[in-house]
Order: C-alpha cells, then sequence, then structure tokens
C-alpha cells in the first residue's frame, strides 16, 4: 500500500506544478536534501456542537498538506450516517472567500451512501473496524497553498460530533509559492437525477487538471441500470470531447459491477443489495488526469439497457486541480436531503411515509403526514411539491374547499415554478364542470385529442418531464387520443425503449368508467375519433409498480417528489411490437374511451 500511495504521489506532482513536488518527483525526495519543514495540525476528542463549526487547521504559507488523518466516535450504524453526511469537510486557500472542497465527510473519502466500509486506492482509505462504526479516514492527495490552508469541519446534523480526531501533516516549501494549481472537490446529488437530464458531476472554469470521481446510486427500480455514460465537455465544447459507453466501462468494468474490486485507481467501494441496492464505483485519474485550458464539465445520465432511461438517486464528488480563481460551487443540498432516501430522518422518507398511507387508502393521514413534513422542513426545496401533493389528497378526500385554498397557496407560491404551474393546472380542473387534466411522459412529442380534434402538442422530439394537457369536456362519452413521436437517440438508438405513461385525472376522488387505454404502433385513418374499432390494437395495463418508478417521486410538473399515487397511470411500451430486435417504434397511438358524469 505504501508503495502505490508513493506511486500515486508521484504522479501527482505534476498535476499541480511544473516543477513537481520539492522539486522532482516524490521517489527522487526520498534521498535529495530538502529545505521543506514538517509541521502537524492536531485535534483529541473534540466536539462540534450542531449548527457550529470548527476550523482544524490554519497554515502559514508557503507549503503543501500531505496527508489528512481523521477518526470520530461513533457508536451505531446511524451515528455512522448521520456524520458522514451530516459533517461536511471544506478547504480553503490563500484566503479565498468560496471554500475550493466542499464535500459530506463519507463522500469525500469515495465511501458513499453514509456508511463505512473498508476501502483503500492509491490516495483515499477507510479502515473501519469489524462492526463498520469505528474507522479510520486518510487521504493523500498533495494540497499545496502559496500564503494559508485553512480546514473546516461543519456539524449540519441536529446532534453535536463528538469523538473527533485528526492529523493534518504539511511541509513549508518555499517552492510553492509559485505557480501551482490548489486542489479541488465539490459534491453534487440529484435525488432523483430528472429523466433524460444528466447528473451535473462537475463545471468547473479556469486551468486545470481534472483527476478523479466517486459516483454513489441509490437504485430506486429494478431492471439494468448500468448504461449510464459519463461525458467530460472541455473548454466549452458542445459535444463530449471524452464521450461515455456506460458507466461500469468507465470505472473500468464491463457487463457490469462487481461487488469486490477495489485497485489503485478504480474500483467499488460500496454493494449493498438490500432493496433494489446501493452502489459506489470511484475512478481516479492520477496516471491520465483530463486537462483543461479554459474549462470542463463533466456529467453522468441515468439509463439502463433494458428500461431506457431512469429516474435514481445519484451523488457524487469529483476532483481536479486548477489554477485560482475557482467558479463557486453550488450550495449542498440541505442535510436532510443528503441522507439515504432510506433513512428515517431524510425528507424521502418522509415522503415514503406519505406515499405508504395513501396505498393504504388513508388519504386524509397522508395529508396530514404532509403537513408535519412541511413543518419539519420549511425550508426544504421540495416544500411546496408536498404543498401541492396535500392539496390532491385533500381533494380526494372530498375536501374540495380545503383542496382549492391549498392549491391557490402553492400557486402564488414563487421559488418553485413547477409546483406552482400543477397548482394552477389543478384550480382549473375544479372550477369547472366536465374538466380533466392529462398528464403523458414519454421519451418523444406528443400531441393530445379530443373526440378526433387536436387540444395539445408538446415536443417537438423529446417530452423531458411529466406534461400537462388541459381537457374540458362535456358530460357523456368522449374519446382521449395520444399521438407519440419517438426520439432517436445516439449512441444508444439500438436500446432505445419507447415508452408512454398516462393518467386521466379528474376532479374529486377516481371515476372513470372505462380504464383501458388501446395502443398500435401503426396509425389507422379515424383511430383517434368515436366509432373506431380498437379490437386488434393491444391493451395498456394499469401499473401499481412501474418498469419506471420514477413516477414514485414525481410530480404535478415533473418534479422530484411523490406526488400523485401510481395506480392510475398506464404504461405501455413498444416490446409487443418488435419483430427483429430492431429499433423501437417511431409512432405510437394511444386512444381511450371515457364517460364524463
Amino acid at each position: 500500500m505504501h508503495a502505490q500511495i508513493m506511486l500515486a504521489l508521484t504522479v501527482l506532482s505534476s498535476c499541480f506544478g511544473s516543477e513537481g513536488v520539492s522539486g522532482g518527483g516524490v521517489y527522487d525526495g526520498l534521498w535529495r536534501p530538502s529545505a521543506a519543514a514538517p509541521g502537524r495540525a492536531t485535534g483529541t476528542h473534540q466536539t462540534i456542537e450542531p449548527g457550529k463549526s470548527l476550523v482544524i487547521a490554519n497554515l502559514e504559507g508557503p507549503g503543501v498538506i500531505r496527508h489528512i488523518w481523521f477518526t470520530a466516535g461513533l457508536g451505531t450504524p446511524d451515528e455512522v450516517t448521520e456524520f458522514h453526511r451530516g459533517v461536511v469537510i471544506r478547504a480553503y486557500w490563500d484566503d479565498e472567500k468560496s471554500p475550493s472542497v466542499e464535500a459530506p465527510f463519507g463522500d469525500f473519502f469515495a465511501v458513499g451512501h453514509g456508511v463505512q466500509r473498508p476501502f483503500q486506492c492509491a490516495v483515499l482509505s477507510m479502515t473501519p473496524y469489524e462492526n463498520n462504526v469505528r474507522a479510520g479516514f486518510n487521504c493523500y492527495f498533495p494540497m499545496p497553498f502559496k500564503k494559508r490552508a485553512k480546514l473546516v469541519l461543519s456539524n449540519e446534523m441536529g446532534v453535536a460530533a463528538k469523538g473527533v480526531y485528526w492529523h493534518i501533516d504539511y511541509e513549508r516549501d518555499a517552492s510553492m509559492a509559485g505557480d501551482v494549481m490548489t486542489f479541488h472537490a465539490t459534491y453534487r446529488a440529484s435525488r432523483p437525477v430528472t429523466r433524460e437530464v444528466p447528473h451535473v458531476m462537475c463545471e468547473a472554469e479556469g486551468r486545470g487538471k481534472y483527476v478523479g470521481t466517486v459516483w454513489s446510486v441509490h437504485l430506486l427500480a429494478g431492471h439494468s441500470w448500468v448504461e449510464s455514460r459519463e461525458d467530460f465537455y472541455v473548454d466549452g465544447a458542445a459535444e463530449p470531447t471524452l464521450p461515455g459507453t456506460g458507466s461500469e466501462d468507465y470505472y473500468g468494468q464491463a457487463w457490469g459491477y462487481r461487488e469486490q474490486l477495489q485497485t489503485d485507481y478504480l474500483g467499488t467501494s460500496v454493494c449493498i443489495k438490500e432493496g433494489f441496492g446501493k452502489w459506489t464505483a470511484y475512478r481516479l485519474h492520477l496516471v491520465d488526469p483530463i486537462p483543461f485550458g479554459k474549462s470542463i464539465r463533466v456529467t453522468m445520465a441515468d439509463r439502463g439497457y433494458d428500461i431506457g432511461y431512469r429516474s435514481d438517486d445519484f451523488a457524487t464528488v469529483t476532483y481536479w486541480y486548477q489554477m485560482e480563481p475557482h467558479k463557486a460551487h453550488p450550495a449542498l443540498p440541505p442535510y436532510e436531503d443528503r441522507l439515504p432516501a432510506d433513512h428515517e430522518g431524510s425528507h424521502a422518507r418522509g415522503l415514503e411515509t406519505i406515499r405508504d398511507m395513501e396505498s393504504k387508502g388513508d388519504l386524509e393521514g397522508a395529508a396530514r403526514a404532509a403537513t408535519l413534513l412541511m413543518a419539519k422542513h420549511p425550508d426544504n426545496p421540495l416544500t411546496l411539491d408536498v404543498a401541492c401533493l396535500r392539496g390532491d389528497l385533500l381533494e380526494r378526500s372530498g375536501k374540495l374547499d380545503e383542496a382549492k385554498a391549498a392549491y391557490r397557496k402553492v400557486a402564488a407560491s414563487t421559488g418553485n415554478a413547477g409546483a406552482a404551474k400543477a397548482a394552477a393546472d389543478k384550480l382549473w380542473m375544479l372550477d369547472g364542470p366536465g374538466r380533466a387534466l392529462l398528464k403523458a411522459y414519454a421519451s418523444s412529442g406528443v400531441e393530445v385529442f379530443l373526440d378526433g380534434q387536436a387540444i395539445h402538442k408538446d415536443g417537438p422530439w423529446c417530452l423531458r418531464d411529466l406534461k400537462v394537457a388541459r381537457v374540458e369536456t362535456t358530460k357523456g362519452s368522449h374519446v382521449l387520443g395520444v399521438h407519440a413521436i419517438c426520439r432517436q437517440d445516439e449512441p444508444f438508438r439500438y436500446l432505445r425503449l419507447g415508452t408512454l405513461q398516462l393518467w386521466l385525472d379528474v376532479p374529486g376522488k377516481d371515476i372513470q368508467a372505462d380504464r383501458t387505454w388501446k395502443i398500435s404502433p401503426g396509425p389507422v385513418e379515424g383511430w383517434e375519433k368515436a366509432g373506431f374499432e380498437a379490437s386488434g390494437w393491444v391493451d395498456a395495463t394499469e401499473h401499481a409498480g412501474l418498469p419506471d418508478e420514477a413516477w414514485l417521486r414525481l410530480s404535478g410538473a415533473g418534479l422530484r417528489t411523490i406526488a400523485y399515487p401510481i395506480k392510475r397511470i398506464w404504461s405501455v411500451n413498444c416490446n409487443p411490437f418488435r419483430k427483429d430486435g430492431g429499433a423501437c417504434f417511431e409512432h405510437l397511438y394511444a386512444r381511450c374511451e371515457v364517460e364524463v358524469p
């Protein structure tokens, strides 16, 4: 392990300065005289109170941090999870105002999901006891600075962080006063990823070298997920400079992920099989750093080979060196949004509680749970989505006046345009007879017809979230038709799964005479009109659990949250029409006869 670390540091020496470390490679430095002066900042058994920050090192430059070690007095798995996602490590170089390093504690050390696992690579390690509770943490990324280095631990949990110890080993080194690139790390999360919109892992501006990625994925559905692809856009390129072919390829694997694989530069640090699964993979570009002169943007899409685009939880940390100044990192998500979705204290767990009560038919109880969740997390970015959900639950409980009041409050709000639009659509539906909302999700454009007349069109080629068509009818029988136009998507055209998901939302309780949608890949004259004989068409299926379980957390505007019951959604795909394994449909037609009371 020591030899591996020394090799990695030799390579890293070229990342942040033209002269290397102490004038040469690390191995050269072992026998050469050095004017550098060693030093160490330490802390023993420290407590960081909730909402407080502690400066753990304030070092005079020029110099370079060689090694960081931590441990903490954690006693239970829940304490581990809360500490790893609730304590944030930040680093400031040369009196800058915006931190160059900002990441939750555990994710910074390349082990995600708020857990501890035995792990080591060339520059990071985690060494827990057998029960995976107490552990030591090591970082060997060189961190040069000219004037000053300030490292800070911030406790964003609701309880004290106790028993914190650290070593910050550094050298005072005059060679660091020249042109050196400083170390950067940022954490980003998409919970869940918006379908077809790649998760942005890194956006940096300036001159530098990209040196590593940590990717934690919490799967929210079954089926394949390994065709996620990474793309690197260097110096403002419109198309990927380094296009990906699949996430397992980027992390040095193939045909899926290995449960136990840890090498110097790539591998898997977490594999949890409970539920649909949780994984953390890492890739270090220590021997193949990616240089950029002006900027770099790194993204990761979310998709599987058998169901196309997905919507799972992503959390990433990226590492790079660059010349200052740097572009400020995006604000970290709130602590409760960083907790794993299945953690008792997470905002996502509160949403799941609402969904569970709703699925059991306790709509009023679910509405009360939504009220409690908003009160517990008033500043959460999804609070207005939950408020819109509460209105839907009240509406379906028959409490229309309370529902309207809830919708009006959301519709008049600012800061969440999607929730405001969803609430406005609901108010429109409730304010007149014969009104409904047809909601569609497709990897395509869609056209909506009512009794043969076009009433809505979205596209032209890609529907990236849930779209809503206002449908105004009269009493009696009507025909709804939807025409979906497939998007051809390179380089995964051969994997494309054309999917159309539909839901007719009517006022109050679920009232729909004919709950069957019929589908066909080919047009037939008059398909969108009443009286059409659709006996040769295929029945779509109503799902209690969809192949694309992103619906569990989509709002009325397609945003991330649970918002409406999935039992009112019909899902259809091109599989019944595939004859030879070729491309999926280019067009899909769906029709449904409804009776308006």
